[in-house]
């Protein structure tokens, strides 16, 4: 009976111990959200404990962030938004990390715990920076008319706003208010599905220029409306080969984009597909820059 106590006396005193040696602080698991944002971490080491417990803070501002997202999307079915929702992402390293404090931190039984804080201004203040550099980039297609957004224009347009979007939805969800040119850019992608353009063809038949015009098709709606940018193709046959030169002016009548083609294949058919192929790629890789005039 004596060693029956024994060991049940060992048990219990052993389990009371590891209770005490696991035990963290009482402000590791009572930390409240209110003004400011707080995460907890624990680690072996003290830079392990804080840099989980920053992670710990941007989780809580993300979790936040979807759920705010949430009520929205049921309230308003925002198509747009609910994709935008599924790519948010905010980690430490959208944090502005000289703000954060660390606002307690203990030593126990070889675990570090730490906690950190940051009050909402000083969380805002570096997203409110990339979105203001964001907007301020794309002012000058903003001032532009909608007819005139060449094809640059709208693959600016299009990812800036994919950008701008994700951290307006941020700040929109932590009740910070967005500024006037975001309503404008958004304004403005809406209204623009895609650039307006017209073509000219010379050295192709009906059906020739129609396959070339499929291929501009995919980046441009285009119109007979004079007034847009303007795309030229003049095409030279010889035997199984074509060339092609090509310039796009915007509604100013400058040049902006200017390219040659040359493509050779086993009939003139096949030539004049690829070549409608390699010019949709060159107009597409012109969408996307971002240096000066293309030398392609």
């Amino acid at each position: 009976m004596s060693k029956l106590v024994s060991h049940l006396i060992a048990l219990v005193t052993l389990t009371l111990l590891m209770g005490c040696a696991s035990k963290p602080p009482s402000w590791f698991l009572s930390a409240k959200q209110g003004a400011k944002f707080y995460g907890v971490g624990s680690g072996e080491s003290f830079e392990s404990a804080k840099q989980a417990a920053i992670d710990d803070l941007a989780q809580s501002v993300q979790t936040q962030v979807r759920s705010s997202t949430h009520i929205y999307n049921t309230q308003h079915n925002d198509k747009l938004t609910t994709k935008l929702s599924q790519h948010i992402e905010l980690d430490s390293a959208m944090l502005s990390l000289p703000n954060l404090q660390v606002r307690n931190k203990a030593y126990k039984q070889g675990t570090y715990y730490v906690q950190v804080d940051i009050s909402k201004e000083q969380l805002l203040a570096p997203l409110k920076q990339d979105l203001q550099a964001i907007l301020s980039h794309t002012k000058p297609i903003i001032a532009t008319t909608p007819s005139c957004i060449t094809l640059r224009d709208f693959g600016t347009l299009e990812s800036s706003f994919k950008q701008a979007s994700k951290l307006a939805q941020i700040l929109e969800s932590l009740q910070a208010p967005l500024p006037k040119d975001f309503h404008k850019l958004s304004s403005l992608y809406n209204q623009v599905q895609k650039p307006l353009l017209t073509t000219t063809y010379q050295g192709l038949t009906k059906a020739q220029e129609a396959l070339f015009s499929a291929e501009i098709s995919k980046l441009a709606a285009i119109t007979k409306d004079s007034s847009t940018p303007h795309l030229a193709i003049s095409a030279t046959r010889n035997a199984n080969s074509i060339a092609l030169e090509i310039t796009l002016k915007d509604c100013a009548q400058r040049a902006i984009f200017q390219a040659s083609i040359q493509e050779s294949q086993a009939s003139y058919d096949y030539a004049l597909k690829r070549a409608a192929i390699v010019l949709y790629k060159k107009l597409y890789a012109f969408m996307q820059s971002e240096d000066g005039f293309p030398k392609i």
